[in-house]
């Protein structure tokens, strides 16, 4: 017994000994010899090697669906499953139990903003590194501060006496008491009571939110100067003592009604932020001035030549050098990072945002430092030098980086030269401005006065270069306005049942198992097609109320949600929408119209049609059959789509996200160039010869890590997977396509049973990104069965334009053909082709129109013309241009005052002839016309001898309704 533990402290010593060998030959004293690799990986080594921490991958700073519409902002948002209970069963995630990392972070909106500090201070970034620490329920607060205090003094050989240690004071609001234990494990430390510090809950408290996980933090402090008491400095906002590491202690669960209760298990989440400890021990107080930026800055100068960065700021940063510097590394960095991850600029969310912050990096490159057109691609080669060894996806796509920076900096500039066109014309039609509405701003950005729309970007460089004042409060509440409006529009009024997280803890609690759905997978194909299984029966072992609340019956009529013990209906995921059907007791059915996973549960949310359903009643299952089967179709075809996509565009398109439905599927994947026709028709070849093929689809379960391994296996670099994955695999015969992918999603099992597909659209949603819209099974054939139904129209059509005769004929088929143009069920490569000879045969329709208009016309005014009744005619006539309308008034004997009506170009047009003997009465004609037309130009023309004849234009009145108020004011004169 003796021996044993004698040897236990000698190891740990050894240990000891080993780690401060190790770790300690830099100083803070040898500060060049601390490059930023080498403070990341020390921190990796020390938590990795000498204390057993699993080193974890970073996440992509792009949040996965479900996480957020900002960009990954803390080292815990991967983790956030764990720390919430919903860490899927059987994943690797759901085994940490202490890990390390160095996690990519950008802050650019939602609470953590950064964005307008970057370049102004010393210190922000829109990008930068968070090294953590993290026990999942394994060691606690007496630990994590041992580990942290022995890191900083005895591997980074930081001084103790310029460090000082919060802990969380209290806070009566939240019936919280000073946390004592922290400060005790402090002290017990060493530290100096004087510098063991108590902050309130803004400090030191910490939460994921206005609900979940919780608890009190103590934060590390690192005073710059030196040989002094600088605890009143700590949390001021001083430049010279700052936060350098954060130990978060998360022990309560916040419930909606604020009140807090312990967790099951208690957390440790710590951050230190790579760029501050660089700085640190490199003894500076700036940032800027460590390898992560200093390679960038060289580049910058040495491209543009400007004067070499000194880290000024405010007004002794003459001409903003110096902070347009910052801002252009710190942006490059950002960018550089964001790309390859797989986001690019565009319009919505995370992309637009990404967007601005590339648009303020190229506006202060050109204007502010004077770079050079096409040079901000040069800054991608430093920043991946600099981060491309711990982030090998930098290195990999580093030339997709280099195109989209290429391409972004090209449209951007091309948009300031539209603008600028644009607001002259703005001004020239408003006059003169030195304030722009929240109206006009609206307008430029929807182009109102331009081909392009603009960005606020755009809009405030084009603004700023006339010295035009912006409203942008006025703006804001305009587009805020537009935006719930269309919320209110879109906005679903059923209420989705849903499993909080007190639900999820009742549920293990219980100890109720999660729920088995291998069942989903249980069908069969035969010659008459697809068996789904007579199911075994289920049992239902939770039910939830339409407000989430645990309950033992749900009566007819009611919303609910069930948990069953095993179930072969498909819960959404991967894209898949989730099955619907029917659970059927002994006394009703539930119809099923949802279906979630929470964690490893599966929820079948419904309403009970009639009866009534029990927990723990034994139930059957129904699943709607059809809606699988095309879901199924589907969404093998997407991953047919994916390899063909691969085959014709490159092995570096990436899967951006999809939708699988019964009638349609569509697919995002990055592709920086637009698809040709020549693509689309490719990819269709593709697809159907890899149909026609009817090659087997394959599903082997296997450990993740295994098929990994595989060759060419395409899978979602940031999906959390299960331990074992399902494989489909695709098999390859001559012109058609193989498949592999990790899916949970459910397939056909051969692609001959897809019978059909059709790409119905392809379009841009974002720079950068495209996507596929296809069809299969009866939706595809429907597809062909309707274009065909317009090919045969524009035969007919075309017969009877070649007749001429049948005027009412023609116009009716154009009709049919254009208004069966706007279904979305139809091939995209047959609509092309229709619509393009619709434009083709459109001049001989015209002609045909204004042949008979033009007969029609001359004859009724004739009549007209030979009515001693009449005083005056006015005729409403379909022509292309006013020399059309003037070639008719050449026909006639004009013996009384003739006005002929057209609607050209989407204004009002009225041709107005009289004789000339008649000239005061058709200047009451013209006043009046004046009158009906609104705002309106009139010229004289040549007419006939004896004639008098003028044009005149308005903006107003639609046709029908300008030519019958005309004719009664006309009958009021005459």
């Amino acid at each position: 017994m003796f021996r044993r533990k004698a040897h236990s402290i000698c190891y740990r010593c050894l240990k000891k000994i080993w780690a401060v060998r190790h770790f300690s030959k830099k100083t803070p004293e040898s500060k060049e010899k601390w490059s930023s690799k080498d403070v990341r990986k020390t921190f990796l080594d020390f938590f990795c090697s000498r204390y057993d921490h699993k080193f974890v991958t970073s996440s992509s700073v792009i949040p996965s669906k479900g996480q957020g519409t900002y960009f990954t902002n803390s080292g815990m948002n991967q983790f956030k499953p764990l720390f919430l209970g919903t860490a899927p069963p059987f994943t690797e995630m759901a085994s940490y139990r202490r890990v390390a990392n160095s996690q990519k972070c950008v802050r650019v909106g939602g609470k953590h903003n950064d964005l307008e500090d970057v370049g102004r201070d010393l210190t922000h970034h829109t990008f930068f590194e968070m090294l953590g620490s993290w026990s999942f329920g394994d060691y606690f607060k007496k630990d994590a501060c041992a580990m942290a205090l022995e890191l900083l003094r005895e591997v980074y050989r930081l001084p103790v006496d310029r460090l000082y240690f919060t802990y969380f004071g209290g806070d009566p609001d939240l019936g919280l008491k000073p946390d004592l234990e922290c400060r005790n494990i402090w002290r017990s430390l060493g530290i100096p009571e004087n510098r063991i510090l108590p902050f309130g809950s803004s400090d030191n408290f910490w939460d994921m939110g206005d609900a979940g996980p919780c608890g009190p933090c103590t934060e590390i402090h690192y005073d710059h100067i030196g040989n002094r008491d600088a605890s009143k400095l700590v949390n001021a906002g001083s430049p010279d003592v700052i936060e350098i590491w954060n130990l978060v202690f998360m022990e309560y669960d916040r419930q909606s009604d604020r009140s807090l209760r312990p967790l099951p298990q208690q957390h440790v989440d710590t951050g230190m932020g790579l760029e501050r400890m660089c700085a640190v021990l490199a003894g500076t107080k700036s940032n800027y001035s460590t390898d992560l930026f200093i390679p960038v800055f060289r580049v910058i100068q040495k491209e543009t030549g400007a004067p070499i960065y000194q880290d000024l700021t405010g007004s002794a940063d003459i001409g903003g050098i110096n902070t347009a510097y910052r801002m252009v590394a710190d942006h490059a960095r950002m960018f550089t990072v964001c790309i390859s991850d797989g986001l690019l600029p565009g319009k919505g969310d995370l992309g637009s945002k990404l967007r601005s912050v590339m648009h303020r990096c190229i506006q202060q490159y050109r204007e502010v430092l004077k770079a050079p057109p096409g040079h901000l691609v040069k800054l991608v080669d430093p920043v991946v030098e600099s981060l491309g060894e711990s982030f090998p996806e930098l290195s990999k796509n580093s030339q997709k980086i280099k195109d989209a920076v290429q391409l972004t900096e090209d449209r951007y500039m091309q948009t300031v030269e539209e603008g600028r066109k644009a607001l002259d014309k703005m001004m020239k039609k408003k006059g003169d401005l030195t304030y722009l509405t929240a109206e006009a701003m609206i307008d430029l950005r929807q182009g109102k006065y331009g081909n392009l729309t603009m960005s606020e970007d755009v809009i405030q460089q084009i603004a700023g270069e006339r010295n035009l004042q912006l409203n942008w409060e006025g703006y804001y509440s305009l587009l805020n306005a537009q935006v719930v409006s269309i919320d209110s529009q879109e906005q679903e009024e059923t209420t989705k049942v849903t499993l909080s997280h007190a639900v999820l803890q009742e549920l293990s609690r219980q100890r109720i198992s999660y729920t088995d759905d291998s069942l989903k997978y249980m069908y069969t194909r035969n010659s008459s097609g697809y068996e789904f299984g007579s199911y075994p029966p289920c049992q239902s072992v939770f039910l939830v109320s339409e407000e989430g609340q645990p309950v033992e019956t749900v009566a007819s009529g009611a919303t609910c949600g069930v948990i069953l013990d095993k179930t072969p209906f498909y819960a959404e995921g991967g894209g898949q929408v989730p099955d619907t059907g029917f659970i059927i007791t002994e006394s009703g059915r539930l119809e099923v119209t949802d279906v979630q996973k929470y964690k490893g549960y599966v929820l079948h949310i419904g309403t009970m049609m009639d009866g009534k359903i029990k927990k723990n009643q034994e139930v059957k299952t129904r699943i709607d059959k059809e809606r699988r089967l095309s879901c199924m179709r589907n969404h093998t075809a997407t991953h047919i789509l994916n390899a063909a996509l691969r085959q014709i565009i490159g092995e570096d398109v990436r899967q951006l996200g999809s939708y699988v439905g019964p009638d349609k599927f569509s697919f995002d994947f990055s592709c920086l160039r637009n698809l040709s026709r020549s693509d689309v028709e490719e990819l269709d070849v593709l697809v159907k010869n890899t149909i026609l093929a009817g090659q087997n689809v394959d599903k082997r379960t296997v450990p993740l890590q295994e098929a990994l391994k595989t060759d060419g296996i395409v899978y979602l670099a940031d999906e959390v997977y299960p331990e074992e994955v399902n494989v489909i695999t695709i098999g390859k015969t001559p012109k058609s396509c193989y498949s592999s992918e990790l899916c949970g999603g459910t397939h056909v099992l051969n692609t001959g049973d897809l019978v059909e597909f059709c790409i119905s659209k392809v379009s841009g949603v974002a720079q950068g990104t495209k996507r596929v819209i296809g069809h299969t099974g009866q939706y595809a054939t429907q597809a062909y069965a309707s274009g065909s139904q317009i090919l045969h129209m524009y035969k007919e059509l075309q017969k009877e334009v070649q007749n001429g005769q049948n005027l009412a004929g023609i116009e009716i088929l154009s009709k049919k053909i254009n208004q069966s143009l706007s279904n979305d069920l139809l091939p995209k490569l047959l609509r092309e082709d229709i619509l393009n000879k619709m434009v083709a045969i459109g001049e001989s329709i015209s002609k045909v129109q204004n042949k008979a208009n033009f007969g029609i016309a001359q004859k009724n005014i004739t009549e007209l013309m030979e009515n001693a009744e009449c005083k005056f005619i006015i005729e409403n006539v379909r022509f292309k241009t006013p020399l059309q309308a003037k070639k008719l008034m050449s026909k006639l004997q004009i013996t009384k005052p003739v006005v002929i009506v057209s609607d050209l170009e989407g204004k009002m047009t009225a041709l107005v002839s009289a004789p000339k003997e008649s000239a005061n009465e058709l200047e009451k004609v013209c006043e009046t016309l004046s009158t009906a037309l609104g705002s309106h130009k009139r010229v004289v023309i040549d007419g006939p001898p004896n004639v008098i004849q003028y044009i005149m234009t308005g903006h107003r009145r639609h046709l029908k309704t300008f030519t019958e108020e005309s004719k009664r004011l006309l009958e009021s004169i005459t």
